[in-house]
């Protein structure tokens, strides 16, 4: 129907350039159609991710907190079982080789 009424109004001469020049317009279109909902698309998951992580944040304070007790737990058994070469323990201390 849409292909009978071009024909009609622009005429079979310059019906084959205005349907290249249909095809470049849709076509660029949908291209940035496309680059947008691909955009929206990463900005969803970036906040979905944000999310996520803000409600992971309090678990790991907690853990935090739990091992500042065991490091302080440690220390006092330490001390207790060995008064004359009390030192810190440090339970989080990780070595890398040099």
């Amino acid at each position: 129907m849409v292909a009978l009424v071009a024909l009609l109004v622009i005429g079979p001469e310059k019906l084959p350039q205005a349907a290249r020049i249909a095809g470049f317009w849709i076509g660029k279109t949908r291209r940035i159609v496309a680059g947008v909902q691909a955009e929206l698309k990463q900005e969803l998951y970036i906040e979905e991710f944000r999310r996520a992580l803000n409600q992971q944040n309090p678990d790991l304070e907690a853990l935090h907190d739990l091992q500042a007790e065991l490091d302080e737990t440690a220390h006092s058994i330490h001390a207790a079982l060995n008064p004359e070469t009390a030192t810190p323990v440090n339970l989080t201390k990780t070595h890398e080789p040099e």
